[in-house]
């Protein structure tokens, strides 16, 4: 069946209702929602602007910047596998705390440490990230309806990356 773009507009709404009720029933899921879109924000969009720029200014640029990169690389890796086939009891919480790991890399550029240290910051944090990621997915599906799925997903993408260029707008304050 073909739709006009009237249609096309109805459909979505009527979809992205249906996440919004979902959503609303289930106030764990708005909490990570809101919460991811603030660790976006004042996490990860500034570290994305500032690690290139703090890579050339004290550490000698790209050979760095790439270093920091694979230590971020390699720390999703090693958590995707510890994610794999570890079964927390808690879940939520292990996931929440390893989620909490990120924020050490935007400390770690306050008065920017070693390259050294800011490299395994970089691995820890994202070894944290993975099992959070990887609970995250779990506990939705368990808890979801799976003919809702789509639309929580969607909602969880569109309003978690909402605040995203928020991050990169008041990096150069944080210079």
């Amino acid at each position: 069946r073909q739709l006009g773009a009237g249609g096309v507009f109805a459909w979505v709404g009527r979809a992205a209702a249906r996440g919004c009720r979902v959503v609303r029933g289930r106030a764990w899921i708005f909490a990570i929602i809101v919460l991811a879109g603030v660790q976006l924000m004042f996490c990860v969009a500034p570290v994305m602007v500032l690690s290139p720029v703090i890579s050339a200014e004290h550490w000698g640029g790209a050979r760095a910047y790439g270093l920091i990169l694979g230590a971020f690389g390699l720390g999703g890796l090693i958590g995707a596998f510890i994610a794999l086939k570890w079964r927390p009891r808690h879940p939520g919480l292990v996931g929440n705390l390893g989620w909490l790991l990120y924020a050490l890399i935007p400390l770690s550029y306050i008065d920017p440490l070693p390259l050294g240290w800011v490299i395994a910051v970089q691995g820890v944090a994202c070894v944290g990230l993975e099992p959070f990621l990887a609970c995250w997915q779990a506990a939705i599906q368990t808890d979801v309806p799976s003919v809702l799925h789509a639309e929580v997903f969607s909602l969880d993408f569109l309003f978690s990356f909402l605040l995203l260029p928020m991050g990169p707008a008041r990096a150069p304050f944080d210079l």
